[in-house]
């Protein structure tokens, strides 16, 4: 190669790069990217939001259905709503999902109903009250037939809103579903409260619900069993009460409790002889034994009130006890058994049989118990004699109401009050008004009348036969009978205390006698009548201002009654009585003013 040649070389090749840029560079960039582009996502799905929402707040039909499609399309139709929206454009929400669900048109719209059932309602926490989560559970009830197996399943869901929203919604559903809810007793978490919903629908449901306790899981698990007993304990038919007598054997002790007390409850005689059987028997644990002896009052046939009978001398107090309630809840189907046990040798069996009298309709085994020589006897005599006469008036005044009403208003709160006493059989008592009869006819052939099943009319039309077919009963106790109680008022070691409690029960209609009381010289009995007038109250005070005079063997006592009572109206006599000249008199009179004009 010559001097004058140049060397070639190859040039070497490099990666083109942008001038000053770093991949750091580029790496910040990017997130700046996705943060912008995240940014404007977070706008445009804003903007959405608000402009869905004003579709639903809208009045139009058309435009609530697209804007509730397209927030749930998105799924975030309960998230918007509870971020910030009003009251009125939620219930708007759920008005139009009840409308998107109905006749089983959309599940997804009915899984939004159900969660609308958590709405906070922040809004009305000071009022108490609920209306947007009312209105979501409104309308669960509305539509859920058409969903029964996922309203079934929201019936044990965590949230508590959710499972009350629809446990509420199958009560309203009711009968339609019974089957669907029959079929969820084998699940453990719904056993109890679908018996529960089952009950409330009435006894046609103990064919769907009794096949469980054969289920062969069910047998040996004690809970499950408990539970279906109970459940079939909550109706008043033989059908409930059959499928249960063979678990009386159980070997599980809390098993044969639960028969026993379902049986109780069922009260119906086919289930006497396990009840008379579980009483009479040793092994039976004594709260058990108890829930019998009470449960067969409610039968009361001649062999349960024997059993009973046989009970007040139990060994265990509690069951003696509750022996007499069931005597007492027999009435006058248990009158034989109650004067057998008055003629016991033993006083505490006297003691519970006076208590039991309580439960008659006469006079006559109370009063005779009064007489006994034991002190705690005569002191459950007294109570009972006035249950019998206070109750014996209440129904009288009712009665005499329920005679007299002239609208339906009127009419339906007798009966009412008549059934609070468990008395409606009494408007075929002697010398009841015929009209009081046949307004309570009159008020069972119109809640018939409105029943739309029919079996539910053919229990109506047993009970309207009960009231026309039946033999009149006995007149009740009088209010008037009250003569042995003012004796009581004397019984320093038994009965006083508890005849006071009675007379001031009865009211005015014991008034006259028991001022007679006060002016006796017997401070004891003066006392106790005091006692007696005080809690008959303002009533009474009219009729003791003509004692309160100075120089009246009463005066003393009538003050110290004025004072217990508290009536303005008794000032002017006091504050006369006052000035008495008879110290005593005086500062009785005085110390009554001062409760009667405090300061």
């Amino acid at each position: 190669m010559s001097m004058d040649e140049t060397p070639t070389t190859t040039p070497t090749t490099t990666p083109p790069t942008t001038k000053g840029v770093t991949p750091r560079k580029l790496l910040g960039w990017s997130l700046l990217l996705l943060i912008g582009g995240g940014v404007v996502n977070f706008g445009i799905n804003t903007f959405l939001t608000k402009s869905q929402l004003g579709q639903v707040a809208s009045k139009e039909p058309v435009q609530q259905q697209d804007g509730v499609a397209k927030l749930m399309g998105r799924k975030v139709l309960f998230d918007a709503l509870q971020g910030g929206a009003p009251p009125p454009t939620r219930l708007a929400a759920i008005m139009t999902l009840q409308a998107l669900t109905a006749e089983g048109k959309s599940k997804d719209a009915f899984e939004q109903l159900l969660q609308m059932c958590k709405d906070p309602d922040t809004e009305s926490a000071e009022k108490k009250t609920h209306p947007v989560r009312d209105a979501a559970r409104a309308a669960v009830a509305a539509v859920g037939a058409s969903y029964a197996e996922r309203l079934l399943d929201a019936a044990k869901d965590p949230d508590g809103n959710i499972r009350d929203g629809a446990r509420e919604a199958l009560k309203k559903i009711g009968a339609p579903l019974k089957e669907q809810m029959a079929k969820r007793l084998s699940d453990k978490d719904l056993r109890g409260p679908m018996g529960e919903v089952l009950a409330g629908i009435g006894p046609e449901t103990v064919a769907l619900i009794a096949p469980y306790l054969s289920d062969e899981k069910i047998k040996t698990d004690a809970g499950a069993k408990i539970s279906l007993i109970e459940t079939l304990g909550k109706f008043s038919v033989p059908e409930a009460a059959t499928p249960i007598l063979p678990f009386i054997s159980d070997t599980d002790p809390n098993v044969r409790r639960s028969v026993i007390t379902s049986l109780a409850n069922i009260g119906d005689p086919v289930g006497a002889p396990v009840l008379i059987q579980a009483l009479q028997s040793t092994e039976t644990d004594a709260s058990a034994r108890a829930a019998a002896a009470g449960a067969l009052g409610g039968i009361a046939t001649p062999e349960a009130n024997a059993a009973m009978l046989t009970a007040l001398s139990d060994y265990d107090t509690f069951v003696g006890i509750a022996a007499a309630a069931g005597l007492r809840r027999a009435g006058d189907a248990a009158a034989a058994q109650v004067a057998q046990a008055l003629a016991s040798a033993s006083p505490s069996v006297r003691t519970l049989a006076a208590e039991a009298s309580g439960g008659q309709r006469s006079s006559a085994l109370a009063t005779k118990a009064l007489t006994d020589s034991d002190p705690a006897v005569r002191a459950k005599a007294a109570a009972a004699l006035g249950e019998v006469l206070f109750r014996a008036a209440s129904i009288r005044k009712t009665l005499a109401t329920l005679a007299s009403s002239t609208n339906d208003k009127t009419r339906d709160l007798a009966v009412t009050e008549l059934l609070r006493f468990g008395a409606e059989q009494e408007v075929r008592g002697a010398g009841i008004p015929v009209a009081a009869k046949a307004n309570l006819i009159a008020s069972y052939t119109a809640k018939r009348d409105a029943e739309k099943d029919e079996k539910k009319k053919a229990t109506w039309d047993k009970r309207i036969a009960k009231l026309t077919a039946a033999a009149p009963l006995s007149a009740l106790a009088s209010p008037t009978e009250f003569a042995p109680l003012l004796t009581a008022l004397a019984d320093k070691e038994g009965a006083s205390e508890a005849a006071a409690v009675a007379l001031g029960r009865l009211g005015m209609v014991a008034v006259e006698a028991l001022k007679t009381k006060l002016g006796s010289g017997d401070d004891t009995l003066a006392y106790y009548a005091s006692k007696a007038l005080a809690s008959v109250g303002r009533d009474a005070v009219d009729r003791l201002l003509p004692l309160a005079t100075d120089g009246n063997p009463a005066a003393r006592w009538a003050a110290i009654t004025l004072g217990e009572i508290r009536d303005p109206k008794a000032a002017s006599a006091l504050e006369t009585l006052a000035k008495s000249k008879n110290e005593d008199t005086a500062y009785i009179a005085q110390a009554a003013l001062s409760k009667v004009k405090p300061g």
